[in-house]
């Protein structure tokens, strides 16, 4: 049985000095990404994690630095 893609899902802005933190629930075998931006009119997304899900609950935490604000973005092929 195949599972559909996980929509993209697009968080508010973090500023500096904060960590980015996001749980999740993964489902197994499913790849995911997270990226981030410091602004959305460039396509300079940054990778940060990938993880390889297993179907439990995962925790991203991304320390800020050298940015204003950054946009956050989960992907899963």
């Amino acid at each position: 049985v195949l599972e559909p893609p996980v929509p993209l899902v697009l968080l508010s802005p973090r500023t500096e000095g904060f960590n980015f933190t996001f749980d999740f629930t993964t489902l197994s075998n499913q790849n995911y990404t997270v990226w981030s931006t410091p602004n959305l009119t460039t396509s300079n997304w940054i990778s940060h994690t990938n993880v390889i899900g297993d179907g439990y609950v995962h925790k991203i935490i991304v320390p800020l630095t050298n940015s204003t604000q950054n946009f956050f973005q989960l992907t899963s092929p």
